[in-house]
């Protein structure tokens, strides 16, 4: 009788091991946000430069996984992230001449310059949970949950040997209203740092089913605390070698996630 006993006891606590700890892969989007543009040229008053304040539409597809750990309404993840970028946008506007001989007026030109450099991301979090709810058919059961999502990242960057600023790309020369021909150039860039941290605060939204996490939303958003990319436009004049001016915007890799993950309990025997 003992030794049932025993067996019973082992197994309840194996079973319960096994509903705190959790792989969870997950598949996501980001929204980037931009931190500002460079200074101005002041020889020119007609130039504009800016920075979309979001950016949505070029993030790649985010995939990771994280290792969870769950007591009691605690729970605190490790993981890694893989296609995370620090993306920046920089948009110049200047007026220039004419090409047709007849007409000799002014007219905007607006070039925007892309970069994205990838951050290899390790993320360390702590959730708590807020409420629950639970089946009004099954009040043991718990449906769904809702958790403060915080925690930190460290960001990995590869630039040893990498330019600060590569991969040009030219727009085409232009003639300003001062009869100077001017040839700008796109670059993408980083800040020369191979190392970062950032910090996350959002919600988590676990789905049970048969009283099991099964699906995991997080809507967060993350601030980073260094400059660790850019977008450069470069103006050259006279000098092909040597940038007569340029614009920048930078990016901490501050950015809205979205992402999608799928708890799986750890089998233990």
């Amino acid at each position: 009788m003992k030794n049932k006993l025993t067996i019973v006891f082992v197994t309840s606590v194996l079973a319960l091991q096994a509903q705190k700890f959790s792989f969870t892969p997950f598949v996501g989007v980001k929204a980037e946000i931009a931190t500002g543009d460079g200074a101005q040229n002041e020889d020119y008053a007609y130039f504009k430069a800016f920075a979309p304040r979001i950016h949505a539409g070029l993030s790649p597809v985010l995939l990771g996984f994280n290792l969870e750990y769950l007591k009691n309404k605690n729970l605190f993840s490790l993981g890694l992230v893989h296609g995370d970028q620090a993306n920046s946008t920089i948009r110049v506007e200047y007026f220039v001449k004419s090409d047709s001989p007849y007409l000799n007026y002014k007219f905007n030109t607006v070039l925007t310059n892309y970069a994205g450099y990838n951050v290899f991301k390790v993320p360390f979090s702590y959730k708590r949970e807020l409420f629950s709810m639970n089946s009004k058919s099954k009040p043991e059961n718990k449906v769904m949950s809702v958790r403060m999502h915080t925690g930190f990242n460290l960001q990995f960057l590869r630039i040893k040997g990498v330019p600060v600023l590569q991969n040009p790309i030219g727009f085409g020369s232009t003639i300003t209203l001062l009869g100077d021909t001017l040839d700008p150039v796109g670059y993408a860039g980083h800040g020369n740092r191979s190392f970062s941290i950032s910090f996350n605060l959002g919600l988590d939204f676990d789905f049970y089913v048969k009283n099991k996490r099964r699906f995991n939303l997080q809507l967060y958003y993350e601030q980073g605390t260094f400059k660790i990319a850019q977008s450069v436009i470069l103006f050259y004049k006279d000098n092909p070698d040597i940038a007569w001016g340029g614009f920048s915007a930078t990016s901490r890799g501050s950015s809205i996630h979205f992402k999608l993950g799928f708890p799986i309990n750890f089998i233990l025997k």
